[in-house]
């Protein structure tokens, strides 16, 4: 399982962000939201993949298919999926739309810099334009 090598990881990284360990029916990790309209950050084991669920707005699959084996997935997956939350926490992901509707993030820190999106968030809450 790539919670295996996943969790701990979050662990270290992350313990003061108040993380709680759902087991069934897959592994989930989920954070608190800061904000409640922006909903908690969750990161789910799916067994060959890990879908991470960014609050109220949209989720992103971290997936590796490369012919290896399972735990170099798994070790290569985490290391992707563990710097995430970091920019989500720092506000550094802009996140749009809905579950229902379809939505979108992008990384505020990495390319070029558009206008913000109506009703678009960070994780401190609603994304205010300067």
């Amino acid at each position: 399982m790539i919670a295996d090598t996943l969790l701990p990881m979050l662990r270290e990284r992350f313990a003061d962000r108040g993380l709680r360990v759902e087991p069934q029916p897959k592994v989930c990790v989920i954070f608190p939201a800061a904000h409640p309209e922006v909903g908690d950050l969750q990161i789910c084991d799916d067994g060959d993949e890990v879908t991470v669920y960014a609050g109220n707005f949209t989720h992103g699959h971290f997936a590796n298919y490369d012919d290896i084996s399972a735990q170099e997935k798994a070790k290569d997956i985490s290391e992707s999926v563990i710097d995430f939350p970091e920019a989500v926490f720092a506000d550094r992901v802009a996140f749009w739309g809905s579950h229902k509707t379809g939505g979108g993030w992008r990384r505020l820190d990495i390319g070029p810099q558009e206008k913000p999106k109506a009703s678009e968030y960070v994780w401190s809450g609603p994304r205010r334009t300067i």
